[in-house]
């Protein structure tokens, strides 16, 4: 039987309690596959990312907010 699978705002919350500094997150649950791309246009990280969201349907997401803003 494989392990239980933490969900994804759980597993947010927890990271962001454990990086350094002030960090929070937020987390988003998508209604439609439209709503996840005024997300993906503010990422970081255009490659990997970027192709994953153009690839994918995501139904939810957490993005996580650090001390830089």
């Amino acid at each position: 039987m494989p392990p239980a699978r933490t969900d994804l705002n759980a597993f947010a919350t927890d990271l962001a309690f454990r990086l350094p500094g002030s960090w929070n997150s937020e987390y988003h649950h998508h209604a439609a596959y439209k709503d996840q791309f005024p997300i993906a246009e503010q990422l970081w990280d255009l490659g990997h990312v970027d192709w994953v969201v153009s690839e994918f349907v995501l139904t939810h997401d957490a993005v996580l907010h650090g001390p830089g803003g």
